[in-house]
Order: structure tokens, then sequence, then C-alpha cells
């Protein structure tokens, strides 16, 4: 099997589990022999600090494409300073 995996670490924790995420694939990729190819974009406060946008145009084709896996892990509205009156 052949697959893109895109990776939303998010902020927080979410890029640690992530990291561990796509270890575990390109193991089973290897046991099982697929390819996985893994395709890592901003979303969250990661986004916003760094586009200023927690769901940066770059996601947009995601919605349209079933071949696609999407790994999404913790956003964490607490690490940008724009968004923190969500957890108040």
């Amino acid at each position: 099997m052949d697959a893109v995996i895109t990776l939303l670490p998010g902020d927080g924790i979410g890029p640690d589990v992530t990291e561990c995420v796509q270890q575990v694939m390109e193991i089973v990729g290897t046991k099982y022999d697929h390819n996985f190819r893994f395709d890592t974009q901003l979303i969250g406060g990661a986004a916003i600090d760094a586009t200023g946008d927690p769901l940066p145009a770059a996601l947009s084709p995601l919605s349209s494409t079933l071949a696609r896996i999407a790994c999404f892990w913790t956003i964490q509205a607490w690490k940008s300073p724009s968004i923190s009156t969500l957890n108040n």
C-alpha cells in the first residue's frame, strides 16, 4: 500500500506524540511492505505563530482528498495569546 499521511502536530504535547506516531507508522510500513510518505502541516497555535492563521490555506486540499490519512493531535489554544480567551 502507498499512502501519504498528513501529520498535524499542532502545539503543546502534539509534536511529541506525532513524532512517535510517525515512528510507529514507519515500523509498520517496513514490516508490512507499505510505502508511507509523511506531509507535516501547521495547525492551531503553531500555525498562528507562524502564519497568523490557525487553519492555514495549505490544509484546504485535505478536505477533498480521500486518499490521505490525517493524524490530528493536540491543539492547545493557550499557546497563542490571540486565542487565550478560549480557555477562560
